[in-house]
């Protein structure tokens, strides 16, 4: 589950000088672009480099997030609103959103009630990812959008050491997992995700279905800015545009 398909053969629509490949989002991103060890760690958490995960790991946990994210109830077209600062896990949850077909709708981690209500307000989130240390305006704000406390998931506490083992053996993830917030919490523990197996992600083949499928909003400048939208065709052409740096 969760393979990646053979790479699909890039478009012309761009023109000559740069062709925009006709694929969905998570295969363009988690395909092998360029020879690089797949087990060294890729996404690294600045403060405390321990925590990471290599491109093997994405690639094994993007799955498993898709299965749990389904199991919570997402619907192709929902928004997952993700209240979090440069997190190790930030990539792996946009592409498990997209693979879902969500839409991601990031914010500013130091938006205080107001701010973060007219976010919500905006853009509809029916899912809340975030951090404990945010609990008080996130719960403030989905009480005032109603978004029920369920359907808020804390990256904490997710011990990295179980995620690691996690990811090494599959079949013993119930074993890992430990038990979630309680009925009474503002949210849950985003290790009840991981607790469903593991599906594919939402795959597109066209780019008619590109252009016409959301993958993230983006907030315009200015408080009161309504977010943008990302399509998935717009999305997979930055990567063969920046290209990959040189290598002395």
């Amino acid at each position: 589950m969760g393979c990646l398909p053979s790479r699909p053969q890039p478009s012309s629509a761009a023109g000559p000088s740069q062709r925009i490949p006709i694929s969905d989002i998570v295969s363009f991103a988690l395909d092998r672009q360029h020879l690089y060890d797949q087990n060294k760690p890729l996404f690294i958490d600045a403060e405390d480099p321990i925590l990471s995960l290599s491109a093997s790991q994405t690639i094994a946990l993007v799955p498993r997030l898709v299965a749990g994210l389904h199991a919570a109830g997402l619907k192709k077209g929902d928004v997952v609103l993700l209240h979090l600062g440069n997190h190790y896990l930030y990539a792996a949850l946009f592409f498990a959103i997209a693979g879902a077909g969500g839409i991601c709708c990031g914010s500013n981690p130091a938006h205080q009630f107001h701010d973060l209500n007219h976010v919500a307000h905006l853009s509809g989130p029916r899912f809340v990812i975030t951090t404990q240390t945010k609990t008080a305006t996130v719960h403030e704000v989905c009480t005032k959008q109603g978004i029920p406390p369920y359907n808020v998931f804390f990256v904490e506490p997710l011990d990295h050491h179980v995620l690691q083992q996690i990811l090494r053996s599959p079949s013993r993830v119930e074993q890992q997992l430990g038990t979630t917030l309680g009925h009474n919490a503002p949210g849950r523990p985003l290790t009840d995700l991981l607790r469903h197996g593991q599906s594919d992600w939402m795959t597109l083949s066209s780019e008619l279905e590109m252009k016409q499928t959301t993958a993230c909003y983006y907030s315009a400048p200015g408080p009161t800015g309504i977010p943008k939208t990302g399509c998935r065709f717009a999305l997979c052409p930055r990567g063969p545009t920046y290209g990959s740096p040189s290598r002395g």
